[in-house]
């Protein structure tokens, strides 16, 4: 059988069609496993480094920290309370240390401080034989010892310890011991983005399992297989992977990062790739398998019947010729033979066909082939842009490189990228291509998606991708084109939130068939990401605040319900107020606060459930002891995502130290100020009182002489002028005197700043006529109260509209306007008069400082002074803006008052 013509035949001809393909599919998997291997290998060393990279800086930042603390401190010249009290500081400061000892040179710890107790423990621990103390005694260097383990909480602890030198003579006086805990290293490796199923853990050089995702892993005392060399290994749970590790040195001591990913998660492309070709060259071998029996059969049957004819013949068969001996006999005979070559003739005929059949099937086949060739290799490059666009951070940067990507690795013409708005009705552009095919920035593009009859079909149809054979190509929604097109919606779930878009408007190519399968598969994938990036970013967000609440260890924070009471303390809380945090949850805030301001909190506490912000202020705290001192606090209302008040947050801050500081810097500021008052005040008045008491002196002589008694009126009016003037000089000395010496008492309540400006509208009313000038009131209704001294306010605001009239010529308008702002009130005062020149702006609030140099206008330059200093004590602000012959604009802004009621 295996030696007949039917059987040789069929098996070359399988051979052929079949072989080729088989080769080609064991290259294509060959270097498939072998690029995802090193993938995967690539992958799990920069995991590795920056795993590395960031446990090398903690350990470093902690033996910095312990060197920048003996700096600063000076520990070795320190008395043994002050080296405690500084060891505790650090302490207190830094979670991470369990316990700070500093040795003296006997090995005799000599201060000490610990987490379990304020004094390092009971028993006094004995250092002269152990390495910790020996190797910076004798060496004069770091150590760093092996890692232990915690006997209650099995946390992996070490010893750092670092030599203490005398800065006088150089020599060593003391060894600081600080054992660190590991833990944190824990929290470094859970914020560390892994690619999919790869794990990264750190052990010790025995394969001590000391960090992990996982705390129960390192708590259960996990031990790990340290791999040789990078590449295959048995991982953490016992499965095969890729692992790579990575050797970090401590002095004597080594930690081992270890990166792995499962071997079955890395080839898994490879891996259905594989099941792929097998699946196709199965169905080739079956399909080509039956054309090649096919046409064996007609091929060798002619041959086998006359081969069967010849047998017969030489074996004497002539049972189905009549006539054997006759002519007549042989002439059958030939005519039988050539209708056998004739037959043969159309068999081989059919032949040929069937061999032209096969070749346009074998070139067929070849064609499917290198296109499947292609698509498996835009798979691979569609499984690394995968991989590079996941390290992306930002969504900008994620929707650019989606472009650049596309063009590079999977070689599609123009792309774009817009997303659907959360109405549904624009579509908002990101990054494309230009009609030369440049990446451009397309941010600024935006649509209403019903403008555009392809988008709004193919968004209706919710198919995965649109293709479209002639379409118009559109470059910044202007035709610049034809060609085809393709749509690949990226999904939320069920929803479309945006697309992917394809055309061939610059190389003209037609469209291959694999191209809307891999744009589909690369709209999946970017659609996935773009969720996974909004909702990282908006999970950091809410990391960020979480974290910035409880790990500024410096501020205490409270969270309190929304009646108050506390739900959560972080313990520099409790250390401040001399409670435990456990006594501190069973209490409220308006329990901590001083008598004296708990009326104020709990007008707080009510504007903060009515949803009005509040701005940080400060209190009186009271400790457990019963002692107050000065915080300033910060508090505000968590909501959730739906706008749902969750509790209140306080940020508190102990001032004690500022607030002496401050009155320091005030008391010796007030004192400059007052000698620099007393010169400018001697360098004024000097002329100031000059003129009036030469007038008046002036006016005597003429008094004396004069007959008639309508002059001698005239001259006593002139010189009764004078006087008041000089009276008025003297009363804004004192009033800005006390004013910046504090001795001006202010009788602070809510105040409608409406109400002060209608009369100062009334007072002002005989002026502003005298000089035929304007002036309006645009007040803003239901303005919220103002906190404030109804006098000196009134004298403030009264002195800008009196500046406004006085330096506005007749026909002149002056404008004043109220306005509510957050957190305050603004008060506008406009006037058309004759305007400051920018280089005199920054001097109008000097002490005795005048526009008018020659000093023709009356006026000793103290009204700005003393109206800015009213403002400045009202914890408000003034904004000035000015121009030559047009005017100037003063803003005065004030502070609302914490109840938000005004007082009859």
């Amino acid at each position: 059988m295996f030696h007949s013509l039917r059987y040789r035949l069929t098996a070359i001809f399988i051979g052929l069609a079949i072989g080729p393909l088989i080769l080609v599919a064991i290259a294509i998997e060959y270097r498939s496993f072998s690029s995802l291997e090193q993938q995967s290998l690539t992958l799990q060393r920069e995991l590795a480094t920056r795993v590395g990279d960031e446990l090398q800086t903690f350990i470093e930042e902690r033996t910095r920290e312990l060197v920048l603390l003996n700096g600063l401190e000076h520990l070795a010249s320190l008395p043994p309370n002050r080296q405690g009290a500084a060891l505790g500081i650090l302490l207190s400061r830094q979670q991470i240390y369990q316990s700070l000892v500093l040795v003296d040179i006997k090995g005799q710890e000599w201060a000490a401080v610990s987490r379990h107790d304020g004094t390092g423990g009971a028993q006094v621990r004995q250092w002269a034989e152990e390495e910790a103390f020996l190797f910076p005694l004798t060496q004069g260097e770091f150590y760093y010892s092996p890692v232990s383990f915690d006997e209650n909480t099995h946390e992996p602890m070490m010893l750092v310890s670092i030599p203490v030198t005398d800065l006088r003579s150089g020599a060593i006086t003391f060894v600081l011991v600080a054992n660190l805990k590991l833990k944190p290293i824990w929290d470094l490796l859970s914020h560390t983005e892994l690619s999919s199923a790869s794990d990264v853990y750190v052990t010790d050089r025995a394969g001590h399992v000391l960090a992990h995702r996982n705390p129960s892993v390192v708590l259960r005392g996990t031990m790990a297989d340290i791999p040789a060399r990078d590449g295959r290994a048995t991982g953490l749970t016992g499965n095969k992977v890729f692992a790579v590790k990575k050797v970090l040195h401590f002095g004597q001591q080594e930690f081992v990062i270890i990166a792995e990913q499962p071997v079955s998660v890395a080839l898994e492309l490879a891996n259905e790739t594989l099941r792929m070709t097998v699946i196709a060259t199965l169905v080739a071998l079956g399909t080509v398998g039956l054309l090649v029996i096919f046409s064996v059969r007609h091929l060798v049957r002619p041959i086998e019947h006359v081969a069967h004819l010849a047998q017969a013949i030489g074996r004497g068969d002539f049972s189905r010729q009549i006539h054997v001996s006759t002519r007549d006999e042989v002439y059958e005979l030939a005519v039988t033979f050539n209708s056998m070559s004739r037959r043969l003739q159309e068999s081989m005929s059919g032949l040929q066909q069937e061999i032209a059949e096969r070749v346009q099937a074998q070139e067929a086949l070849t064609v499917n082939v290198q296109t499947a060739i292609e698509f498996q290799d835009r798979l691979k490059a569609l499984h690394d842009v995968d991989i590079e666009l996941s390290q992306e951070t930002s969504l900008d940067d994620l929707y650019r490189r989606a472009i650049e990507l596309g063009r590079s690795r999977l070689g599609f013409d123009r792309l774009g990228l817009f997303l659907i708005s959360e109405d549904g009705k624009l579509m908002l552009g990101t990054f494309g291509t230009n009609k030369e095919g440049d990446v451009i920035d397309e941010r600024e593009l935006v649509n209403e998606i019903a403008n555009d009859p392809y988008i709004s079909q193919a968004i209706q149809s919710k198919s995965p991708v649109t293709i479209w054979s002639d379409k118009k190509l559109m470059n910044n929604w202007q035709e610049v084109g034809s060609g085809w097109g393709l749509m690949a919606a990226l999904w939320d779930g069920d929803r479309t939130i945006g697309w992917l878009a394809a055309d061939n408007l610059v190389r003209q190519e037609p469209l291959a068939a694999y191209q809307p399968e891999l744009l589909t598969l690369f709209g999946s994938t970017l659609g996935h990401l773009v969720k996974q990036l909004q909702a990282g970013e908006a999970l950091r967000e809410r990391e960020l605040k979480y974290r910035a609440l409880f790990q500024q260890t410096t501020d205490a924070v409270f969270l309190s319900d929304l009646d108050g009471n506390h739900i959560d303390v972080n313990q520099r809380a409790a250390d401040m107020l001399g409670y435990t945090v456990e006594e501190l949850v069973g209490l409220s805030f308006r329990e901590i606060v001083a008598p004296s301001d708990r009326a104020s909190s709990a007008n707080v506490l009510n504007a903060l459930q009515t949803r009005q912000k509040i701005a940080p202020h400060e209190r009186m705290l009271r400790t457990r002891d019963g002692v107050e001192f000065p915080v300033e606090i910060s508090v505000e209302l968590v909501e959730d995502e739906d706008g749902n008040p969750l509790h209140i947050q306080r940020i508190v801050r102990d001032i004690t130290t500022r607030k002496r500081d401050e009155e320091h810097r005030i008391t010796l500021a007030f004192e400059k100020e007052q000698m620099r008052l007393l010169t400018d005040f001697i360098t004024a008045v000097s002329h100031e009182f000059r003129t009036p008491l030469s007038i008046i002196n002036t006016r005597l002589y003429l008094i004396e002489r004069a007959g008639n008694p309508g002059d001698r009126a005239v001259m006593a009016a002139v010189i009764k002028e004078q006087v008041t003037y000089i009276g008025e000089l003297f009363e804004a000395m004192i009033t800005m005197t006390r004013l910046g010496g504090g001795s001006v008492t202010m009788n602070m309540r809510p105040l409608d700043v409406n109400t002060l400006l209608r009369s100062i509208e009334v007072q002002t009313s005989t002026l502003v006529q005298a000089k035929q000038q304007s002036l309006a009131l645009r007040l803003a209704p239901d303005l919220p109260p103002v906190h404030g001294d109804e006098k000196h306010l009134y004298s403030a605001l009264l002195q800008f509209v009196e500046n406004g009239i006085r330096f506005t010529p007749e026909q002149g308008t002056i404008t004043i306007q109220t306005a509510s702002v957050e957190d305050g009130v603004v008060v506008t005062v406009t006037d058309t008069g004759i305007g400051i020149a920018a280089e005199h702006l920054d001097h109008i609030f000097d002490h005795f400082f005048r526009v008018d140099a020659a000093r023709t206008e009356r006026g000793a330059g103290m009204g700005l002074p003393i109206a800015q200093r009213i403002i400045d004590i009202h914890q408000g602000r003034i904004e000035v803006d000015s121009e030559p012959e047009t005017g100037s604009t003063f803003r005065i802004f004030l502070p609302t008052h914490p109840d938000g009621r005004t007082t009859d």
